[in-house]
């Protein structure tokens, strides 16, 4: 289960409502055991890590559990190490059809953008 190997991996410091969706400001734990294997001495955060943190604020803006039907499109741009800088954003737009769209916010550049659909468990 994603959820419990998740678990104190990240907190949602801050929550903002914007225009056209919602932002969340990420805390990571560098001292988290996923960094241990991903990578030794080089703590990354892996890319299925930042679309579960993606799905768990998605869920939280809707009241209810998603998932991923599809992604359409996911580009990850810049390493997120926690080591150096354990914070990041998310800005998360969810549009008719349950489309979603998310950026990740990294060290002042762009980390992550993702076109996807959602559906609930």
């Amino acid at each position: 289960n994603m959820m419990t190997v998740l678990e104190k991996a990240y907190t949602i410091e801050k929550k903002t409502a914007e225009t056209d969706g919602q932002a969340f400001d990420i805390l990571l734990n560098p001292k988290h055991p996923l960094y241990d294997g991903h990578f030794p001495g080089m703590p990354v955060t892996p890319g299925v890590v930042v679309l579960s943190i993606v799905r768990d604020c998605g869920s939280e803006m809707l009241g209810k559990h998603i998932r991923f039907a599809s992604i359409e499109n996911c580009k990850f741009l810049a390493a997120i190490r926690p080591d150096i800088n354990p914070r990041f954003s998310l800005h998360i737009q969810m549009k008719a059809d349950n489309r979603l769209l998310a950026t990740a916010e990294y060290g002042g550049e762009t980390s992550l953008k993702l076109k996807a659909t959602w559906t609930t468990e």
